[in-house]
């Protein structure tokens, strides 16, 4: 699958390799493995965040109350690694499935959520800085699409490129 295909479906649904915001961490792990760069933030256990971090795939966590297992309250995409950090991209479009190449536009993402009829309504963009916010109404999944060229952007992203792509519960 393309890399703007995978998008417009991880838009449309707000999950990513069929996990969603409540997914327990053994359940990511199942599904991306163990290897990632894990950190804990915050001295209370109960206002302790979990974030693992897979390159293009980051999950934050927080702990349930009552069980205290680690549940998922926000992920995202972090598209504009794709040039930066091949192989651990690689290693996660593989288990997903997807060639996201080194950068997605945001025009082919529109053009696939037209063309696979996801139904999804698009809020008008919001510029913030350099990037342009675009919320997915049903979802509530935000997109970053840079809006400005910056000669000093290490990525070499272009204008119209996806910079992140962010899932939260609402």
């Amino acid at each position: 699958m393309e890399g703007s295909e995978f998008i417009a479906r991880v838009l449309a649904s707000g999950r990513v390799g069929g996990i969603g915001i409540g997914a327990r961490l053994a359940q990511v792990e199942e599904q991306f493995g163990s290897d990632n760069v894990s950190t804990v933030h915050g001295k209370k256990r109960n206002s302790q965040l979990l974030r693992v971090d897979y390159g293009l795939l980051e999950f934050t966590f927080k702990r349930v109350e009552g069980d205290g297992e680690w549940t998922c309250v926000w992920f995202s995409m972090q598209l504009h690694r794709l040039s930066n950090v091949p192989p651990v991209s690689d290693a996660v479009a593989v288990k997903l499935g997807t060639d996201f190449g080194t950068a997605v536009s945001w025009g082919d993402v529109l053009a696939a959520i037209d063309s696979h009829r996801l139904g999804v309504v698009l809020s008008i963009p919001i510029r913030n800085s350099d990037m342009n916010e675009v919320r997915v109404v049903e979802t509530g999944c935000v997109a970053l699409v840079v809006a400005d060229k910056q000669d000093g952007r290490p990525t070499g992203l272009d204008m119209g490129d996806l910079w992140s792509v962010v899932v939260s519960a609402r």
